[in-house]
């Protein structure tokens, strides 16, 4: 039991290995690029003064409070957006990659045929899934206290701490709603655009709500609030906050498990939407298979027109035969080489004679063409 799920487990970890190497070090990039130029802004009054004079709530749509202070450089430079999109972009990735995206490619099909549970085979995808978002989460928690040790940030550690692990968080809750959509659906186009546009939106209602009276409370409904709308690196993160996140992410994970019987019925059950096997009919036809149909077919009958019209239609042309500068024949169905030494010397010479002599009475029909 424990090497099977081992392998349930490790099979994917293992597998999205390029990925997660490639989001590491997008973070890594990211968090020391950022805090490198902390030096230039920690004695910079001017600029300061500058950004403290935007209006207020410009100033908190974009994190800009405190531009000058080491906790405000680090929320207007990397925590009020961008860390956070970042986990919540490739917890979306990671998590259609690894299910939805697999079975659109074919690529579930052994797995899912051998001698395991469908919830089985579905939560060891999503544990890879997640713990890859904790891996991400100790990079980025490592690049940034060694990058606040090398450029002399003078930040509490703690509130740093709480303020990554809030960001991962986020991050996992998209995460979890992907797989649940996964689970329950298993298109990787609706499982991206529901990851993507939660996300997006979770960040335009904490930031723009505030600026309208009408729409400032509705603004405790986005996730993005629920991580940093307290600022946990002036103020730290209360408890709440973790569980609000972690919680309901874990239960979207369960959410996806939900529909199956195989505890009941005790055999492996295909993901509902999941493979052909899973339906009773032929899957409807997906929009860029009727987008690629479109265009092949659009280039072959442009194909087929281009050639008729010049004369290649299957067939080889002759030599234009012209009489006063006009096109006169194109003859079609020549004959090959070796066998048309008596075509060549005869019927050619015939026509040649009556174009080049009577050029108006000359009939294609008699030649056959």
């Amino acid at each position: 039991m424990r090497g099977r799920w081992a392998e349930l487990i490790g099979g994917p970890f293992r597998a999205a290995w390029r990925a997660g190497l490639g989001w590491s070090l997008a973070l890594v990039v990211l968090i020391v690029s950022t805090v490198a130029f902390w030096p230039a802004f920690r004695g910079a009054s001017g600029i300061t003064q500058a950004i403290d004079q935007l209006p207020a709530p410009l100033l908190g749509a974009f994190g800009l409070e405190g531009f000058g202070t080491p906790a405000g450089y680090l929320r207007g430079g990397l925590y009020e957006l961008l860390i956070p999109l970042v986990f919540a972009a490739a917890g979306v990735l990671f998590a259609n990659g690894a299910t939805a995206g697999d079975e659109d490619a074919g690529r579930l099909e052994l797995f899912v045929s051998q001698p395991v549970s469908r919830a089985a085979f579905f939560a060891g995808r999503s544990v890879a899934v997640f713990a890859w978002l904790a891996v991400l989460t100790l990079v980025a928690l490592a690049a940034q206290l060694a990058s606040d040790e090398i450029f002399g940030v003078p930040i509490d550690t703690g509130r740093v701490v709480a303020t990554v692990v809030l960001c991962g968080l986020l991050g996992a809750l998209v995460t979890g709603l992907c797989l649940a959509v996964a689970g329950l659906v298993g298109r990787p186009q609706l499982v991206q655009s529901v990851g993507f546009s939660v996300a997006y939106l979770s960040y335009l209602i904490l930031a723009l709500f505030p600026l309208s009276s009408l729409l400032a409370p509705w603004r405790e409904i986005a996730p993005w609030g629920w991580a940093l709308g307290g600022d946990p690196l002036v103020n730290g993160a209360e408890v709440w906050r973790y569980l609000l996140l972690g919680g309901p992410a874990v239960l979207l994970a369960v959410l996806a498990l939900s529909p199956s019987s195989d505890a009941t019925s005790g055999r492996r059950k295909p993901l509902p939407g999941w493979g052909r096997a899973g339906s009773s009919r032929p899957p409807l036809p997906e929009y860029r298979d009727i987008h690629d149909g479109f265009i092949v077919g659009w280039l072959g009958c442009g194909l087929i027109a281009h050639m008729s019209r010049s004369g290649r239609c299957g067939k080889q042309h002759d030599d234009h035969i012209a009489s006063g500068g006009e096109f006169v024949a194109l003859l079609k169905e020549r004959p090959p080489r070796s066998a048309s030494s008596t075509w060549s010397s005869g019927r050619r010479t015939e026509l040649e004679r009556e174009t080049a002599l009577e050029p108006a009475t000359f009939s294609l029909e008699r030649w056959g063409v």
